[in-house]
């Protein structure tokens, strides 16, 4: 029986993106904005200008864009980039004595210690749908909690079975 299960990207990212594309968006806008004004030119739904200002990002852009702006924007990318290579390896681990997040080597979450005491609760959202949905372990000191949506189909059964197991 396995002891690693790694979440499923498409569900661990979804406001990853809304956050990407709003923030992508607002650069563009305001970029645009930034051209109109350096250009002085007024705003209008005529498509060559929206060609002249593309042309002139490729042609010259540090006259064209605002140099704060593009490193706020750099970093807000390099921090997507970050934040997308460190969850592609986040892993919960469970075996026989205890439950944690970690990164490679590195436990990220505290250890939950499993023992007699310890208490699973199954928690289904909405309450009257059969599947369940987070696993809340608890013990006299510590409470951890599971969301089984983070996981594929497989995972979940077999998070299950390994937790009824312990």
């Amino acid at each position: 029986m396995k002891e690693q299960f790694r979440p499923a990207l498409s569900v661990q990212y979804q406001p990853l993106h809304f956050w990407v594309l709003y923030t992508l968006i607002c650069y563009l806008s305001y970029q645009f904005h930034f051209y109109l004004k350096t250009t002085q030119q007024e705003w209008s739904f005529d498509l060559s200008l929206f060609n002249d200002w593309v042309i002139a990002l490729i042609q010259h852009p540090i006259d064209i864009t605002d140099a704060y702006v593009n490193a706020f924007t750099l970093l807000m990318i390099l921090y997507v980039f970050i934040w997308h290579s460190i969850s592609r390896r986040k892993v919960l681990i469970i075996n026989y004595h205890n439950i944690y997040w970690s990164i490679g080597k590195f436990r990220i979450s505290q250890t939950f210690q499993l023992n007699l005491d310890t208490k699973i609760q199954y928690i289904q959202i909405p309450p009257h749908e059969p599947t369940i949905h987070l696993i809340r372990l608890k013990n006299q000191h510590q409470e951890f909690t599971i969301n089984l949506e983070q996981f594929e189909s497989r995972d979940r059964e077999e998070i299950q079975q390994r937790l009824q197991i312990l």
